[in-house]
């Protein structure tokens, strides 16, 4: 709706033929090639998968969308607002049984982490949000005058974080990135 309000198509940039091309290292198919370069399940600058080998496996990242968006269109324009909402899924990677079932499966049984593995989250959520910084600063660098980048909202406010084990862990992972 925002992207029609300012004349804007609000066509995605890049598409997958099957969701089941998604998280397993495949690249998105170019097109049809509107400026909307967002994607689900994204991080700040790394593969949300443990499968995904490469950058190019969906979803990219937002360095990475952030690299797609300047090949095709060079810079921003000073017109265009940008908007940048990142980290999520940075918080809570590790709590998809698919990239650490041992700690997935401990925080649904109520198990809080170790103070080792916490510091290793922190560490891993920090980085992320300095890229997602470094991402906001070339999105500024290349052209954009209007840039929104939305504060990360507390994770374990969300209902998929049922047990507090997993509502503080990802609370305490929203606080490190932001």
């Amino acid at each position: 709706h925002v992207a029609i309000h300012f004349g804007q198509p609000p066509l995605p940039n890049q598409h997958v033929n099957s969701y089941a091309d998604v998280f397993c290292d495949v690249p998105g198919i170019a097109g049809p090639g509107g400026l909307n370069y967002a994607q689900g399940g994204a991080r700040a600058n790394s593969p949300y998968s443990v499968k995904s080998k490469t950058a190019e496996g969906t979803p990219i990242s937002t360095a990475v969308q952030l690299v797609h968006f300047l090949r095709q269109h060079k810079a921003f324009k000073s017109d265009q607002l940008v908007t940048l909402y990142i980290g999520a899924n940075d918080v809570a990677n590790n709590y998809d049984p698919g990239n650490n079932p041992d700690l997935a499966q401990s925080l649904r049984e109520e198990k809080r982490p170790s103070d080792d593995i916490m510091a290793s989250a922190r560490a891993r959520v920090r980085e992320a949000g300095d890229a997602a910084d470094k991402t906001a600063a070339d999105i500024l660098a290349n052209g954009a005058r209007r840039l929104v980048v939305f504060k990360l909202a507390r994770q374990g406010d969300l209902p998929w974080f049922r047990t507090m084990a997993a509502q503080d862990y990802v609370n305490d992972l929203t606080t490190a990135f932001n």
